[in-house]
């Protein structure tokens, strides 16, 4: 079927493929990584464990994590059909968000877009704001909307550990490709050898959310045209010479355990994952350690939810 979602027939073999690139800042403040977590003892953090009550208790690590972004209207092809789109330095899904627990976030967002009418804000999904409500990023809640040539910049504390995502909270912004992963790293329920980051799981319309939002209100959603991962896939008929665009690719190593960080960024779809005799065990969920179970399908509904899996290979 044209335009159909393929999501149990990717290969991994390559690297993370985007439906546009541009080079972004990330000024990190190292230090040394957490003793005693290793991939043979996954619930060690430094001084503490898995147990650690995260809700009182959290590292000082006197770390800064500081992110530049900035917000552009581009055109984008993730499937071979080119539109306009909204990106976070020029790619979708944007640059991620990478802090160990306990350290300071601190985001810069500038807003390029040229429209006068797209003003803009960043909510930082899940995160605990603890005393921080204003850095939430919620338009018209937290903050006034940030005017195209205004810059931002937000900073909170990583009290949690695990996956989430950033996204603009600012009309349908989120759906036309502001948006990117955060991982918060710190102890974890089950052990792993490596991780593979962020897994995006979105749906994709060769028109953009805003030109489908009038049809929406008077005849329900639509039907999208095709799902990505991590912004690409094919559309079209397989072995067809009019099939377009790429599947992700991602590479695996035989008996070698990996941790994946799925995220729904979809705006009406609930995605079922799954890999081709595969069984995955899950650890997490938004931001929650959790005792782990093992399944072959994982539902991932449409309200934004973060699951962390493992799978061998």
């Amino acid at each position: 079927m044209r335009g159909a979602m393929k999501f149990a027939s990717f290969v991994f073999i390559g690297g993370i493929a985007t439906a546009a690139a541009a080079p972004y800042h990330s000024f990190l403040y190292p230090r040394a990584t957490c003793s005693g977590n290793s991939a043979s003892n996954r619930t060690i953090w430094c001084d503490y464990d898995i147990s650690t009550d995260y809700t009182t208790e959290v590292p000082d690590t006197g770390v800064t994590r500081e992110y530049y972004f900035e917000l552009t209207e581009v055109t984008v092809a993730p499937d071979g059909y080119s539109r306009s789109a909204l990106t976070v330095n020029g790619s979708i899904p944007g640059p991620t968000i990478e802090a160990d627990w306990g350290d300071t976030v601190v985001v810069h967002v500038t807003n390029s877009l040229t429209s006068s009418q797209n003003g803009t804000s960043i909510h930082f999904h899940g995160i605990r704001q603890n005393f921080t409500n204003q850095q939430d990023g919620v338009s018209s809640i937290t903050q006034c909307p940030t005017a195209p040539g205004d810059s931002i910049t937000y900073t909170w504390r990583a009290t949690q550990y695990g996956s989430t995502w950033y996204h603009s909270h600012f009309a349908l912004q989120a759906w036309e490709g502001v948006f990117g992963g955060i991982i918060i790293n710190g102890p974890a329920t089950a052990n792993y050898d490596e991780d593979k980051g962020v897994l995006f799981l979105t749906d994709w319309s060769h028109q953009t959310v805003d030109e489908l939002y009038t049809s929406a209100q008077v005849s329900g959603p639509p039907t999208l045209d095709n799902g990505l991962i991590n912004g690409t896939n094919v559309y079209g008929e397989d072995d067809s010479s009019s099939q377009t665009g790429s599947r992700f690719n991602m590479s695996f190593t035989a008996g070698t355990s990996y941790r994946l960080r799925l995220v729904n960024g979809a705006i009406d779809t609930h995605f079922k994952f799954s890999i081709d005799n595969h069984t995955l065990m899950v650890i997490a969920n938004d931001l929650v350690p959790i005792v782990p179970y093992n399944t072959t399908v994982l539902n991932i509904g449409i309200g934004k939810l973060q699951f962390d899996a493992l799978c061998r290979s």
